[in-house]
């Protein structure tokens, strides 16, 4: 069996995914609650709370919602350098490390100048360090595609950890951003929040699903791949839509987000339906996708009756919608079926990477002749082999 990286990653890759599904509720509660701006300081430090605490349950779920998302940073970098520390070619290697570097510290020097900046003063400095880190973002991409132009899994690993680094990095200053500027741009900044999420989730799904050990397994038959390759593609992109348009109604509900949101809903269970049908019908695309069908279509059973539930308790009311008075369990019906719309979106992705997946082959010196198998083993492009 090979390993495109580390058993280590992979499990160090399950764990941020956890992490950031919690950041994820979080965030939905923030949203149920109207709670983005129950605190307009930012940016604030991980120990900001302690210093400044209230008992005020929105102030505190907006707080532990940023607490979780500077925590998120540590197990992203050990992710991210630990993924190119077994990059073959030494170039390659050399460039990545130091990209991720200076991004890495041009993001932490915009959160200090920002701090000293005072509101609606930020000038030149946050500017130029915009600049700075827009460079290093280039970079970081640079070394991504050179990562996973190097072919196999393992450069596709760190390519996926790179890309969702940064767009991770833009998560975090639309977060602080969308409390800095709500003056000028008032809930458009937490629309683009919350959707930019779901792109940093499919993200580490994808990477834990690719750092994982690769089996040996018959390939799916290629007129069956060929049908699924396109309609899970399909699948990912309509629910993604999906997702738009639930967090377009969260923030700014309307006429034309109702109707989008309900008529993409058929659209994602009529495709879920015919993926799910065209896995089923094959025996080797059966073994392989059987356990992600299930999980799916109960998720999607699960989401449509807490779509309905949602949907009444914010239209169906002797009020307008961003004049009701929120309870705690409409709060948690709306944030359930958020939440569970991005493990819709998730699974999707999960599905169209299972069903493309190849069977596993050995890697050794003769296949992969970029690694040194005399010194300390490296991790090739397409997978880990053991030298005999």
């Amino acid at each position: 069996m090979n390993r495109p990286v580390p058993r280590w990653l992979h499990v160090l890759a399950i764990v941020t995914v956890i992490h950031t599904t919690l950041l994820l509720i979080l965030g939905a509660f923030v949203t149920s609650f109207h709670a983005g701006m129950a605190d307009p300081v930012w940016p604030t430090e991980p120990w900001y709370l302690y210093n400044n605490y209230k008992l005020d349950f929105g102030y505190q779920v907006e707080h532990f919602h940023r607490i979780l998302g500077w925590l998120l940073s540590l197990p992203g970098l050990v992710l991210t350098f630990g993924a190119w520390a077994y990059e073959p070619r030494k170039g390659v290697y050399r460039f990545g490390i130091a990209a991720t570097i200076a991004m890495a510290l041009t993001f932490g020097v915009f959160h200090d100048v920002m701090r000293r900046a005072p509101q609606g003063e930020e000038g030149f400095p946050v500017y130029a360090n915009i600049v700075a880190m827009f460079i290093t973002m280039v970079g970081v991409l640079f070394a991504a595609w050179r990562a996973a132009s190097g072919g196999g899994t393992g450069g596709m690993v760190r390519a996926l950890v790179s890309v969702g680094m940064i767009v991770g990095m833009i998560q975090g200053l639309l977060g602080g951003l969308r409390v800095r500027l709500n003056a000028l741009v008032g809930t458009d900044l937490a629309l683009i929040h919350g959707v930019n999420a779901q792109i940093v989730f499919g993200l580490l799904l994808a990477v834990a699903v690719l750092s994982g050990k690769s089996k040996s397994e018959p390939a799916i038959p290629e007129n069956i791949a060929r049908k699924l390759n396109w309609q899970t593609l399909s699948l990912v992109f309509f629910t993604f839509l999906q997702v738009c348009w639930g967090a377009w109604i969260r923030h700014s509900p309307g006429p034309m987000a109702n109707r989008l949101h309900l008529l993409f809903a058929f659209v994602v269970v009529g495709f879920a339906t015919l993926v799910v049908k065209q896995a089923l019908s094959d025996p080797i695309a059966c073994r392989r996708l059987k356990l992600v069908s299930r999980v799916l279509m109960g998720l999607i059973m699960i989401q449509v009756l807490l779509g309905i539930e949602a949907w009444l308790g914010k239209f169906l009311t002797t009020s307008l919608p961003e004049l009701e008075k929120i309870t705690v369990g409409k709060a948690i019906i709306r944030s359930a079926h958020a939440h569970i719309g991005t493990w819709v979106l998730g699974l999707s992705v999960i599905f169209a990477l299972v069903s493309r997946r190849k069977p596993g082959s050995n890697v050794g010196p003769g296949d992969a002749p970029l690694v040194d198998w005399s010194e300390t083993p490296r991790y090739a492009s397409n997978g880990i082999g053991t030298p005999s």
